[in-house]
C-alpha cells in the first residue's frame, strides 16, 4: 500500500477504496473513483478532478495482483485490493500503525513519515523530474492547478535553484577563471559609476 501512495500519489482513503475492477492490469493504470469512508463503505469521489486514472510502474501492478491472488479475489470485481482477513476494508489506523512499524524497521530518523507524507513525496518527485504544474495537479486530483502551485511552490523554487548555474558562474568570475566576463563586469561598473557621477545634484 505504501508503495502505491508513493508511486501513485493517492490519498489514503483512495488507496483503501480501490477494488479489483479499478485495476487496468494490461496498461498498469489505476482508476481512482472511490474512497473508503470511515464507516467502511466505498464512497464516490466528489469532484471531476479527483476522479482520475494514474499509471503506475508495471512491477507495482504485479505486486497488487499478488495481494489479490493470495486472497483468491482476482475474479471478484468488487473485492477491495487492500482488505482485512474477512474481506472488509482496512481502517486508516491499521495503515498508520503499519507505516510506523515499517519506519522503525527501516531505522528512519524521527519524525517518521505519515501516510500523507508519501503523497507529498510523490509530488516532489514529479516536480524534480520536470513535470508541469498541470501534470502534477491531474495526478494528485487537485481541483485547480493554482492549488498545486500554492502547496508545492517551494518545490519548484528549489528545483529551479538547483538547476541554476548562476552560483557556478559567479564562482568563476570571483576566482578569475572567466577573465572575459570579469573584464565586461569591470567596464559596466565603470559606466554605471560614471553615469551616477553625472546625475544632477539632489537626485
Amino acid at each position: 500500500m505504501f508503495e502505491l501512495l508513493l508511486a501513485g500519489g493517492l490519498r489514503i482513503g483512495e488507496a483503501l477504496g480501490l477494488s479489483v475492477a479499478d485495476l487496468d492490469t494490461r496498461h498498469s493504470v489505476v482508476r481512482i473513483e472511490y474512497q473508503l469512508g470511515r464507516d467502511g463503505t466505498r464512497q464516490p469521489l466528489k469532484t471531476d478532478e479527483s476522479r482520475r486514472a494514474v499509471d503506475i510502474p508495471p512491477q507495482l501492478m504485479r505486486k497488487l495482483l499478488t495481494i489479490i491472488d493470495d486472497r483468491g479475489a482476482r475474479f471478484t470485481p468488487n473485492a477491495l485490493v487492500f482488505a482485512s482477513r474477512t474481506g472488509t476494508g482496512l481502517e486508516r489506523k491499521v495503515a498508520r500503525e503499519a507505516l510506523k512499524r515499517a519506519a522503525r524497521a527501516a531505522k528512519l530518523a524521527k519524525p517518521h513519515p505519515t501516510l500523507h507524507d508519501l503523497r507529498h513525496s510523490h509530488a516532489s518527485m514529479l516536480i524534480a523530474m520536470d513535470f508541469s504544474v498541470v501534470d502534477v495537479q491531474r495526478r494528485l486530483g487537485h481541483r485547480k492547478p493554482d492549488i498545486t502551485l500554492r502547496v508545492y511552490a517551494h518545490e519548484w523554487k528549489y528545483r529551479d535553484a538547483r538547476r541554476s548555474r548562476i552560483g557556478e558562474q559567479l564562482g568563476d568570475l570571483f576566482t578569475g577563471r572567466d577573465s572575459k566576463a570579469l573584464e565586461t563586469v569591470g567596464n559596466r561598473s565603470a559606466e554605471v559609476s560614471g553615469r551616477q557621477l553625472a546625475l544632477p545634484a539632489g537626485r
